[in-house]
């Protein structure tokens, strides 16, 4: 389900996924069984009592978030809204994985299995005291009974789960943009569906506790709403591009929240209680995310002339005031590292035809080059390299957290979930850090202003720009572009 939704009432939000409401008829008596059907009709008020008493039954999060810095991601060549599987580029994605199998990798392989299924597997499960309070009411914790008290919640309880940026301090509430936002890709049909539900009510419990596993792809469900992630195409140029970067930095934070009908604006969010209050809201019933942004970039010896690395993630709750750092409180650990985008153009030797540095040691070949231009002239800085990468790049061990770990495999298997190899050319091996659009990708959008096949104008990969006189003049509206990169985030620990 792809949309597009004009800004309104002065908010600034994006919405990324909407999950759409199965309207439940009645509870039914399923799960009622034990009690005496000669009796249930003068038990439905203290049912209905212990049902509506209940917590609300849903907890979501996300593991990977990730930041495309493109000027003009929000631009498709599709004729049509970009959608999360046909469209390459984005501003933002964001998304809950099972990473338990990458234990071993991530030094972890120790852990135990609680604790893995705790720290690195995100996505939706029934919450805890959810479950507790169905125990503690009904004296019973089968699926049945279950899935009879979330039929009846379903009536009063918000049913919608999606992705906002909201500003972190609500008192800026009234203040935007002014711009239109390309959505795509909901993140779930719907948290009330009985595919859903058994997928949740089914989850394996941790021990004898009322912990559940996190779901986060749903086989049953539509094969384009299985997942839980999400991603905002957004800009049509440069200046587009820093104004939103800069609002990220200081004032916006990326909420994974619930709201009671389908959403069309932040204002339709649900506040801690579960109440929808117009936008005025002093909590949130969900998850925030503050990204935190720097000029370098965390790995790589990238650099920019502003902050447009993601370097860092805080995962807040938003429930209460003061709200709870789950990052802290959970110990939590997230990698983030930077991919320059390269044009394939870019990148070719013209002596050979393939890219520079291809099967040589990244140590000994990496970097900036240069091009030749009209009469034998030179443009410095506007070539980089970017080759496929070497299979004994992908199995070097590098110190993580203390462990041995193959970091550079990790963070492929992790950048091919938001860069999939039909539109994408990656390498992350620490010496060249890159991505290249494909030519199938070309043909759906670009990533530059300049261009990605415009071979007449240059991205400055090296940031300042040598003129003729010898002096040097930075990259941007008055030289040539500047890179743009791909940044991605994700919880090991």
């Amino acid at each position: 389900m792809f949309f597009r939704i004009l800004r309104k009432e002065l908010i600034i939000p994006f919405l990324i996924g909407l999950l759409m409401l199965a309207a439940f008829q009645n509870c039914g008596k399923a799960g009622f069984e034990s009690e005496s059907s000669a009796g249930f009709s003068q038990l439905m008020a203290p049912l209905d009592n212990r049902i509506a008493s209940a917590p609300y039954p849903f907890d979501a999060n996300l593991n990977q978030i990730a930041y495309m810095s493109c000027p003009v991601a929000g631009q498709t060549n599709l004729g049509k809204e970009p959608s999360f599987f046909t469209y390459p580029f984005f501003t933002l994605r964001a998304g809950a994985y099972d990473n338990r199998e990458f234990a071993p990798d991530f030094g972890l392989a120790n852990m135990s299995n609680q604790e893995k299924d705790l720290r690195l597997k995100a996505g939706l499960r029934l919450k805890p005291e959810f479950l507790t309070h169905v125990e503690n009411q009904f004296k019973r914790n089968d699926s049945s009974i279950i899935n009879s008290t979330l039929e009846g919640l379903s009536l009063s309880q918000p049913g919608y789960l999606g992705l906002g940026l909201v500003n972190i301090e609500r008192s800026k509430m009234s203040g935007g943009f002014g711009w239109d936002y390309n959505l795509s890709h909901s993140l779930l049909t719907s948290l009330f569906t009985p595919e859903l539900l058994k997928s949740l009510t089914q989850a394996t419990a941790f021990d004898m506790s009322s912990n559940r596993q996190r779901t986060s792809m749903f086989s049953a469900l539509d094969p384009a709403e299985r997942g839980l992630s999400g991603s905002l195409t957004w800009g049509k140029g440069e200046e587009d591009q820093k104004t939103f970067a800069r609002e990220l930095r200081n004032n916006l934070q990326l909420v994974l929240g619930y709201s009671e009908a389908p959403i069309e604006n932040i204002t339709d969010f649900v506040d801690g209680s579960g109440k929808n209050g117009d936008g005025n809201f002093s909590t949130l019933l969900g998850r925030g995310y503050r990204l935190k942004f720097s000029g370098l970039a965390s790995q790589g010896g990238l650099s920019a002339l502003d902050s447009r690395f993601l370097v860092g993630v805080e995962e807040v709750e938003l429930n209460q005031r003061p709200e709870i750092n789950k990052t802290l409180q959970e110990g939590q650990k997230w990698d983030c590292f930077s991919l320059r985008v390269v044009r394939h153009i870019d990148r070719i030797d013209p002596l050979t035809g393939a890219p520079y540095c291809t099967g040589v040691d990244p140590s000994t070949c990496n970097g900036i080059g240069d091009a030749m231009g009209p009469n034998n002239s030179i443009i410095r800085g506007v070539r980089a390299v970017c080759p496929s990468q070497m299979v004994t790049s992908l199995n070097q061990r590098v110190n993580l957290s203390g462990q041995s770990v193959r970091l550079n495999w990790i963070r492929l298997q992790m950048a091919r979930r938001i860069l999939p190899a039909e539109f994408w050319e990656v390498n992350t091996d620490p010496y060249h850090m890159c991505a290249v659009s494909t030519q199938l990708s070309e043909s759906r959008g670009s990533c530059y202003s300049s261009g990605d096949t415009n071979s007449q104008r240059f991205i400055q990969y090296s940031l300042n720009q040598t003129l003729p006189d010898g002096s040097t003049r930075p990259c941007g509206p008055t030289g040539n572009e500047c890179p743009s990169f791909i940044s991605i985030c994700y919880r090991y620990h």
